[in-house]
């Protein structure tokens, strides 16, 4: 009472102690202990173990009177990370059924929380991951290497973002690492997945034609020719039947113009009669490659123009070919 101290003595007896630390959520509230620093001391320590991150009351109380005259705020930091609480979306599976098979050149992004091992936020500002994609051994013996993409932060102090894209079409191992530790540890359940990365809609400048039917001077009148298309996007990977464009639509679908000029300046399309002996030209696509057939009916030289659709509408391929029909 008079401020003077009052030594610790077993002889007579310990007082009664009580230490409680509660947090914004009083059902989250711990107790902690108290013990004697020393014989003839009047210190003590006291002890508590939170699990709870934040802010709380530090409230402690001998013989039922509380000690102090305000009650203390302390800050609690969270605890050391646990990589096996670490979550992160999409996972490979959401990741196929939102978005489908990852397209070539296209930026993807994934989303990682960190997290203690009591669930707490974990807000070191020097944690880091790395999302790293090993190509498969035929695409090694091409030149191509792994592809790492790095983690920068989020909106919230435990976010991480990683925005990734592969140019490359094939078969890679995805791997995700957090880099803080050394060597990195690998902290999610994807790891080890094989994910495969198709090619994307078509370039008019990496797409080719070739064949009988586009080369000058082996055209004969009515007879049926063909050529080919094949179908490269700007990466030079053959396009995929699974790309699709803005509008949704699936590159599978017919997405080819023919346009045949003569040397007087007129243009035709390939189902006309001028070049054309009954019926639609054929197109087949499939595997990134389109085959037409058509009749040449009228005989002279033609150039035969092939555009392919991109999300600005058709382009041309090249400069057009020659096509000499007799």
């Amino acid at each position: 009472v008079y401020g003077n101290n009052v030594p610790y003595k077993a002889a007579n007896g310990a007082p009664i102690w009580l230490v409680e630390l509660i947090p914004d959520d009083p059902n989250d509230a711990i107790f902690g202990t108290v013990a004697p620093f020393a014989e003839d001391s009047n210190q003590h320590i006291c002890t508590y173990s939170p699990q709870v991150a934040g802010f709380a009351e530090l409230r402690v109380y001998v013989n039922d009177v509380a000690v102090g005259s305000t009650i203390p705020i302390v800050e609690l930091a969270n605890g050391v990370l646990d990589t096996s609480k670490i979550v992160y979306s999409p996972t490979l599976e959401n990741f196929l059924d939102t978005f489908g098979v990852p397209k070539a050149g296209t930026m993807y992004s994934i989303t990682i929380y960190s997290f203690d091992s009591y669930n707490n936020p974990y807000t070191s500002p020097s944690l880091g991951f790395s999302l790293r994609y090993t190509p498969s051994f035929e695409l090694s013996s091409l030149g191509v290497t792994t592809k790492m993409f790095t983690s920068t932060k989020g909106d919230t102090a435990n976010e991480n973002i990683i925005e990734w894209g592969i140019q490359t079409a094939g078969q890679y191992t995805s791997n995700l690492f957090e880099t803080t530790a050394e060597p990195d540890v690998s902290v999610n359940s994807d790891t080890g997945l094989v994910i495969s990365v198709i090619g994307n809609i078509p370039s008019p400048s990496r797409s080719k034609s070739q064949g009988s039917g586009i080369t000058g001077g082996n055209a004969d009148a009515e007879n049926a020719v063909s050529f080919t298309v094949l179908y490269y996007d700007e990466y030079g990977n053959p396009t995929s039947m699974g790309a699709v464009y803005s509008d949704g639509s699936a590159i599978s679908n017919p997405q080819i113009s023919i346009v045949v000029n003569d040397f007087d300046g007129n243009s035709f399309t390939l189902i006309e009669d001028k070049i054309v002996n009954g019926g639609d030209v054929t197109k087949v696509y499939r595997d990134a490659v389109y085959t037409v057939y058509y009749t040449p009916y009228t005989p002279g030289t033609y150039s035969i123009e092939v555009q392919v659709l991109t999300e600005s509408g058709f382009e041309t391929i090249g400069e057009g070919n020659a096509a000499e029909v007799y």
